[in-house]
């Protein structure tokens, strides 16, 4: 949760605008352990 909250700060600091749709977080490897995941994180934005 904290790296959406960095994310969204940078968002909110620069000159693009969150587009108000889905959020998505993608697991990176489907095979590694469950208590070490690594998520790609995609917030869509617009100009």
């Amino acid at each position: 949760m904290e790296v959406w909250q960095q994310l969204l700060s940078w968002v909110q600091e620069s000159p693009y605008q969150w587009r108000e749709a889905h959020e998505l977080e993608e697991l990176r490897d489907p095979d590694v352990a469950e208590h070490d995941p690594v998520l790609d994180l995609y917030l869509p934005v617009e100009w």
